[in-house]
């Protein structure tokens, strides 16, 4: 669109503006053409330099009033090591978060590592401090693909400064939120949780387990549960198609039997069959929450460890884990299979892992705590897939949890979910 701007910097051992901000009208894209088809391989990598300096460009930049609507987001494309200017991960993190911060509005950073030179770890880091995601890039025929799926979903933001505060209620804890998303914890039992910009029809998943107190007394002679509230939730983000800032709110009730005595003894059959049953929003989202666990393992097992063997054994455990859960053959959970599939052809050999493994492993971790695709390719060949899901779906019972009610449909799809500890 003629409004859209662009600008292009490129780094090795120097950082340049090749095309400064730049609206894209018919004589801006044909500026933007020969600029980029001027970049050429140069030296050395000064990754931090050439990002910083993409910064700087919307630190420099002063939106109008009518321009709070804006989608603004970094993309760093490089093929090589950081090996020049800050080379840190953690460093280079910490700038992004502290230049973003400086230019108080919300903006995303997405880095794309291209062929086996790339440092995957470095690239996440970047790319979890600007609320982004990191894309493997194989080879030259993934690149199309890859900036693609980034950019349609930048073309379809419906909501950013997004945050949800977690506050128990009446005695009962709320843990720390199972989440990689930014959380700020309190001493009063609170927890806020920044979610990064969530795009349409996209859905954002947060766990917390809880820990209840009992409170009250019971009525032996008439025993019936005691209901109490155990949390509230605030959420609050800002609507980008309707240009304003919006907040919901919402609270978690339970009722806690008498101690001995159940549901089915006080003739509450819809109590007991929730009891038995365990709530599939939350069951799938543990499912996905030990996913992203077992990724994190065998990523540091294979890399710190060099252990691939007790690698793949963590990712079998996992799907045996799954294949046990009543909802393994839901597509979510068959899902959280193939990723692991994914992973475990990458480990499966030392050349497969440094050639590809060990960035696609991170890419999968990333994109899977992120609930958001950063791939267009699987790996792993149809006779790994047959012998990780051969292994029968056993269907044990269901654990007795307890579940707060999803947060109103309309707040973007987003949940809270709560179970039992």
């Amino acid at each position: 669109r003629d409004e859209d701007q662009l600008s292009v910097i490129a780094f090795d051992h120097e950082v340049s503006t090749v095309l400064p901000m730049t609206f894209m009208t018919m004589s801006g894209k044909e500026l933007a053409k020969v600029a980029i088809g001027k970049l050429k391989e140069r030296g050395q990598t000064n990754l931090s330099g050439g990002l910083l300096a993409a910064l700087q460009q919307f630190l420099l930049m002063k939106p109008k009033p009518d321009e709070t609507a804006r989608i603004e987001s970094v993309l760093l494309f490089t093929d090589g090591k950081a090996n020049r200017g800050v080379t840190d991960g953690s460093t280079l993190a910490r700038a992004t978060r502290s230049v973003i911060g400086q230019i108080g509005r919300p903006l995303s950073v997405f880095t794309f590592g291209f062929g086996e030179e790339h440092e995957a770890s470095v690239l996440q880091s970047i790319a979890d401090a600007g609320n982004g995601l990191y894309y493997y890039v194989e080879d030259v025929e993934s690149i199309p693909d890859s900036f693609c799926d980034c950019l349609g979903g930048l073309l379809s933001v419906t909501a950013q400064n997004i945050s949800l505060e977690l506050t128990g209620c009446n005695g009962h804890t709320l843990m720390k939120p199972l989440t990689t998303f930014s959380i700020t914890s309190t001493e009063e039992n609170s927890h806020t949780v920044q979610i990064p910009d969530i795009y349409s029809e996209e859905s954002k998943d947060v766990l917390v387990n809880v820990s209840l107190c009992i409170k009250g007394e019971f009525d032996l002679d008439n025993p019936r549960p005691l209901p109490t509230e155990i949390a509230q939730f605030h959420l609050r983000y800002f609507d980008v198609q309707l240009c304003k800032l919006c907040t919901f709110e919402a609270t978690a009730c339970v009722e806690i039997l008498p101690p001995m005595i159940t549901a089915a003894e006080l003739g509450m059959a819809d109590v007991q069959e929730r009891l038995t049953t365990a709530d599939s929003d939350v069951s799938l989202q543990r499912i996905r929450q030990a996913t992203n666990e077992a990724l994190r393992d065998a990523d540091r097992l294979a890399a710190v460890d060099n252990d691939r063997a007790s690698a793949n054994q963590r990712l079998d455990q996992c799907v045996e884990v799954i294949n046990a859960s009543p909802l393994a053959a839901d597509p979510y959970a068959q899902h959280q299979i193939m990723t692991l599939v994914t992973a475990k052809a990458g480990i499966s050999d030392q050349r497969s892992y440094k050639k590809w493994g060990a960035k696609q492993v991170r890419g999968l971790a990333h994109a899977n705590e992120q609930q958001r695709s950063n791939t267009t390719r699987i790996f792993a060949s149809d006779e790994q897939v047959a012998a990780m899901t051969s292994q029968g779906v056993s269907t044990p019972a269901a654990p007795a949890s307890v579940s707060a009610p999803r947060l109103p449909s309309q707040l973007l799809r987003s949940s809270a979910a709560c179970g039992s500890d």
